[in-house]
Protein backbone atom coordinates (compact mmCIF):
# COMPACT_ATOMS: atom_id res chain seq x y z
CA UNK A 1 0.00 0.00 0.00
CA UNK A 2 2.88 2.35 0.83
CA UNK A 3 4.51 1.60 -2.53
CA UNK A 4 1.22 2.45 -4.24
CA UNK A 5 1.38 5.88 -2.60
CA UNK A 6 4.85 6.31 -4.12
CA UNK A 7 3.54 5.38 -7.57
CA UNK A 8 0.67 7.86 -7.27
CA UNK A 9 3.15 10.57 -6.24
CA UNK A 10 5.35 9.68 -9.23
CA UNK A 11 2.42 9.95 -11.64
CA UNK A 12 1.10 13.22 -10.24
CA UNK A 13 4.31 15.00 -9.17
CA UNK A 14 7.13 13.38 -11.12
CA UNK A 15 10.36 11.92 -9.77
CA UNK A 16 10.71 14.56 -7.07
CA UNK A 17 7.27 13.71 -5.69
CA UNK A 18 8.09 9.99 -5.71
CA UNK A 19 11.36 10.51 -3.81
CA UNK A 20 9.65 12.73 -1.24
CA UNK A 21 6.91 10.14 -0.73
CA UNK A 22 9.49 7.33 -0.46
CA UNK A 23 11.38 9.19 2.26
CA UNK A 24 8.10 9.94 4.05
CA UNK A 25 7.11 6.25 4.01
CA UNK A 26 10.54 5.16 5.31
CA UNK A 27 10.57 7.79 8.09
CA UNK A 28 7.08 6.76 9.20
CA UNK A 29 8.12 3.07 9.25
CA UNK A 30 5.54 2.13 6.60
CA UNK A 31 8.46 0.86 4.53
CA UNK A 32 11.78 -0.47 5.70
CA UNK A 33 15.03 -0.25 3.74
CA UNK A 34 14.86 -4.03 3.28
CA UNK A 35 11.36 -3.81 1.81
CA UNK A 36 12.45 -1.07 -0.57
CA UNK A 37 15.32 -3.29 -1.74
CA UNK A 38 12.98 -6.28 -2.18
CA UNK A 39 10.50 -4.23 -4.22
CA UNK A 40 13.33 -2.89 -6.35
CA UNK A 41 14.61 -6.40 -7.04
CA UNK A 42 11.15 -7.60 -8.06
CA UNK A 43 10.66 -4.63 -10.41
CA UNK A 44 14.11 -5.14 -11.94
CA UNK A 45 13.40 -8.82 -12.59
CA UNK A 46 9.83 -8.44 -13.87
CA UNK A 47 10.18 -5.17 -15.78
CA UNK A 48 13.80 -4.17 -16.33
CA UNK A 49 15.00 -7.63 -17.38
CA UNK A 50 11.87 -8.78 -19.19
CA UNK A 51 11.58 -8.17 -22.94
CA UNK A 52 8.05 -8.24 -24.36
CA UNK A 53 8.29 -9.78 -27.82
CA UNK A 54 4.56 -10.00 -28.54
CA UNK A 55 1.50 -8.81 -26.62
CA UNK A 56 -0.25 -12.03 -27.67
CA UNK A 57 2.37 -14.10 -25.83
CA UNK A 58 2.16 -12.22 -22.52
CA UNK A 59 0.11 -13.05 -19.43
CA UNK A 60 -1.89 -10.23 -17.85
CA UNK A 61 -2.61 -10.40 -14.14
CA UNK A 62 -5.67 -8.66 -12.74
CA UNK A 63 -6.07 -8.25 -9.02
CA UNK A 64 -7.79 -9.63 -5.94
CA UNK A 65 -11.48 -8.78 -6.05
CA UNK A 66 -14.84 -9.96 -4.79
CA UNK A 67 -17.97 -10.65 -6.79
CA UNK A 68 -20.95 -11.79 -4.76
CA UNK A 69 -19.62 -14.22 -2.16
CA UNK A 70 -16.53 -15.25 -4.14
CA UNK A 71 -13.07 -13.73 -3.66
CA UNK A 72 -10.62 -14.43 -6.47
CA UNK A 73 -7.78 -13.20 -8.68
CA UNK A 74 -8.36 -12.98 -12.43
CA UNK A 75 -5.83 -13.16 -15.26
CA UNK A 76 -5.39 -13.51 -19.02
CA UNK A 77 -2.98 -16.02 -20.57
CA UNK A 78 -1.90 -16.75 -24.14
CA UNK A 79 -4.32 -19.08 -25.90
CA UNK A 80 -3.04 -22.53 -26.77
CA UNK A 81 -3.58 -21.73 -30.46
CA UNK A 82 -1.27 -18.69 -30.33
CA UNK A 83 1.92 -19.22 -32.32
CA UNK A 84 5.20 -17.33 -31.97
CA UNK A 85 6.47 -15.13 -34.78
CA UNK A 86 10.20 -15.46 -35.34
CA UNK A 87 10.65 -13.00 -38.19
CA UNK A 88 9.77 -9.76 -36.39
CA UNK A 89 12.57 -8.45 -34.19
CA UNK A 90 11.61 -6.46 -31.05
CA UNK A 91 12.86 -3.19 -32.47
CA UNK A 92 11.31 0.18 -33.19
CA UNK A 93 8.65 2.08 -31.24
CA UNK A 94 5.71 0.28 -32.90
CA UNK A 95 6.92 -3.31 -33.14
CA UNK A 96 4.30 -4.61 -30.68
CA UNK A 97 1.49 -3.00 -32.68
CA UNK A 98 2.94 -4.31 -35.93
CA UNK A 99 3.10 -7.82 -34.49
CA UNK A 100 -0.59 -7.69 -33.50
CA UNK A 101 -1.62 -6.37 -36.92
CA UNK A 102 0.27 -9.16 -38.67
CA UNK A 103 -1.37 -11.75 -36.45
CA UNK A 104 -4.84 -10.27 -36.97
CA UNK A 105 -4.31 -10.33 -40.73
CA UNK A 106 -4.10 -14.13 -40.41
CA UNK A 107 -6.95 -14.64 -37.94
CA UNK A 108 -8.25 -13.80 -34.46
CA UNK A 109 -5.90 -13.23 -31.51
CA UNK A 110 -7.07 -14.93 -28.33
CA UNK A 111 -6.29 -15.16 -24.63
CA UNK A 112 -7.74 -17.46 -21.99
CA UNK A 113 -9.51 -15.84 -19.04
CA UNK A 114 -8.74 -17.62 -15.77
CA UNK A 115 -9.65 -17.17 -12.12
CA UNK A 116 -8.02 -18.41 -8.92
CA UNK A 117 -10.25 -18.68 -5.87
CA UNK A 118 -9.12 -17.36 -2.49
CA UNK A 119 -8.14 -20.13 -0.05
CA UNK A 120 -6.34 -18.54 2.89
CA UNK A 121 -3.72 -15.87 3.65
CA UNK A 122 -0.83 -18.33 3.48
CA UNK A 123 -1.56 -19.84 0.05
CA UNK A 124 -3.46 -16.92 -1.49
CA UNK A 125 -2.32 -13.70 0.24
CA UNK A 126 -4.56 -10.71 -0.41
CA UNK A 127 -2.10 -8.01 0.71
CA UNK A 128 1.18 -9.21 -0.84
CA UNK A 129 1.17 -8.89 -4.63
CA UNK A 130 4.75 -10.23 -4.87
CA UNK A 131 3.71 -13.78 -3.88
CA UNK A 132 2.28 -16.29 -6.34
CA UNK A 133 -1.12 -17.68 -5.42
CA UNK A 134 -1.14 -21.41 -4.74
CA UNK A 135 -4.64 -22.18 -5.95
CA UNK A 136 -5.45 -23.92 -9.21
CA UNK A 137 -6.36 -21.54 -12.07
CA UNK A 138 -9.66 -22.34 -13.76
CA UNK A 139 -10.29 -21.24 -17.36
CA UNK A 140 -13.73 -19.64 -17.52
CA UNK A 141 -13.72 -17.97 -20.94
CA UNK A 142 -11.80 -16.42 -23.79
CA UNK A 143 -10.93 -12.91 -24.88
CA UNK A 144 -10.78 -12.61 -28.65
CA UNK A 145 -9.77 -9.77 -30.94
CA UNK A 146 -11.39 -10.94 -34.15
CA UNK A 147 -10.17 -8.42 -36.72
CA UNK A 148 -7.90 -5.45 -37.34
CA UNK A 149 -9.44 -2.44 -35.56
CA UNK A 150 -10.44 0.64 -37.48
CA UNK A 151 -8.76 3.99 -36.82
CA UNK A 152 -11.94 5.04 -35.00
CA UNK A 153 -11.80 1.95 -32.76
CA UNK A 154 -8.18 2.68 -31.87
CA UNK A 155 -9.01 6.28 -30.96
CA UNK A 156 -11.88 5.13 -28.76
CA UNK A 157 -9.77 2.52 -26.98
CA UNK A 158 -7.08 5.13 -26.33
CA UNK A 159 -9.70 7.20 -24.51
CA UNK A 160 -10.67 4.37 -22.14
CA UNK A 161 -9.29 4.17 -18.60
CA UNK A 162 -8.83 0.61 -17.33
CA UNK A 163 -9.04 0.04 -13.59
CA UNK A 164 -8.71 -3.42 -11.96
CA UNK A 165 -11.53 -2.56 -9.55
CA UNK A 166 -14.11 -1.74 -12.22
CA UNK A 167 -17.18 -3.95 -11.79
CA UNK A 168 -15.88 -5.62 -8.61
CA UNK A 169 -15.45 -5.03 -4.90
CA UNK A 170 -11.69 -4.46 -4.48
CA UNK A 171 -9.93 -6.47 -1.78
CA UNK A 172 -6.58 -5.94 -0.06
CA UNK A 173 -3.86 -4.64 -2.36
CA UNK A 174 -6.46 -3.90 -5.05
CA UNK A 175 -7.51 -0.81 -3.10
CA UNK A 176 -4.03 0.57 -3.75
CA UNK A 177 -4.10 -0.46 -7.41
CA UNK A 178 -7.43 1.34 -7.85
CA UNK A 179 -5.78 4.56 -6.63
CA UNK A 180 -2.74 4.10 -8.91
CA UNK A 181 -4.82 3.48 -12.03
CA UNK A 182 -7.11 6.39 -11.19
CA UNK A 183 -4.08 8.68 -10.86
CA UNK A 184 -2.81 7.46 -14.22
CA UNK A 185 -6.19 8.22 -15.80
CA UNK A 186 -6.20 11.72 -14.35
CA UNK A 187 -2.74 12.22 -15.85
CA UNK A 188 -4.20 11.41 -19.30
CA UNK A 189 -7.33 13.54 -18.91
CA UNK A 190 -6.15 15.97 -21.58
CA UNK A 191 -6.69 13.27 -24.22
CA UNK A 192 -10.45 13.30 -23.65
CA UNK A 193 -11.13 10.20 -21.55
CA UNK A 194 -14.45 8.40 -21.86
CA UNK A 195 -16.58 7.89 -18.77
CA UNK A 196 -17.01 4.31 -17.56
CA UNK A 197 -20.61 4.26 -18.78
CA UNK A 198 -19.65 5.59 -22.23
CA UNK A 199 -16.80 3.08 -22.58
CA UNK A 200 -19.02 0.19 -21.47
CA UNK A 201 -21.77 1.19 -23.91
CA UNK A 202 -19.28 1.48 -26.78
CA UNK A 203 -17.91 -2.01 -26.10
CA UNK A 204 -21.42 -3.47 -25.82
CA UNK A 205 -22.42 -1.88 -29.13
CA UNK A 206 -19.28 -3.22 -30.83
CA UNK A 207 -19.89 -6.71 -29.42
CA UNK A 208 -23.51 -6.65 -30.65
CA UNK A 209 -22.38 -5.52 -34.11
CA UNK A 210 -19.77 -8.28 -34.26
CA UNK A 211 -22.34 -10.91 -33.22
CA UNK A 212 -24.70 -9.64 -35.94
CA UNK A 213 -21.93 -9.88 -38.55
CA UNK A 214 -21.12 -13.45 -37.51
CA UNK A 215 -24.78 -14.44 -37.69
CA UNK A 216 -25.15 -12.98 -41.19
CA UNK A 217 -22.10 -14.97 -42.34
CA UNK A 218 -23.58 -18.29 -41.20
Amino acid sequence: MAFADILVARIESGTTGAVEELLREVRSDNLTVGEVARIGAILLNEVGMHTVRSLSLESYWGSVVKLGDAAFKYSLHPHQETLPLHDLAPDGPDYLREDLLRRLANGPVKWQLSVQLYLDEQDTPVNDASKIWRSTPSVIGELEISSIPSAHDERMVSQMAFNPGNGFDPLGITHARVDVYAASARNRAGRGLLSSDAARQYLMDRAAAAAKDRKSDE
